[in-house]
């Protein structure tokens, strides 16, 4: 069970520079449905989270849950998916690319018709495998930041 004691605990405990992470954020997986994002500002962290639950309601994003901070950082629960780009290998960007096509051979496709989904709901510039993820056979948006 997902208590407060429980996800503050995940984030007190998790190391941001051993998580997968992005400019804004890390993620702290905490079992297969559900992780929590862990951002530095208050500010970035309500964008995605407002930003996560609109395109979530169009079905193209994971679901969102509790919203709350451990000390200085910012955090939202949100539903696991499966991140198209393995970013756990020592392999250049080009690489992990090329080995990305190679497992989802229609990625590029799916990314473009995503991209066009979402188009009008929010500005989804940055586009890109590591910014997707597969959550119940569908390709979805995982990144909400500015």
């Amino acid at each position: 069970m997902l208590t407060t004691e429980t996800l503050v605990a995940a984030v007190a405990s998790s190391d941001k520079w051993l998580s997968p992470s992005g400019i804004s954020c890390y993620y702290v997986p905490l079992n297969q449905y559900w992780g929590v994002k862990v951002y530095r500002k208050k500010d970035e962290r309500d964008y995605a989270v407002d930003q996560q639950r609109k395109i979530f309601n169009i079905g193209y994003a994971p679901a969102v849950g509790s919203v709350f901070d451990v000390g200085t950082s910012y955090c939202y629960v949100t539903q696991a998916a499966t991140v198209v780009i393995d970013t756990t290998t020592e392999l250049e960007w080009s690489e992990k690319c090329q080995a990305t096509r190679v497992k989802y051979p229609n990625i590029d496709m799916e990314i473009d018709i995503l991209y066009k989904q979402l188009n009008p709901y929010m500005n989804f510039v940055d586009c890109h495998y590591g910014h997707v993820g597969y959550l119940n056979g569908f390709l979805v948006a995982i990144d909400f930041g500015y």
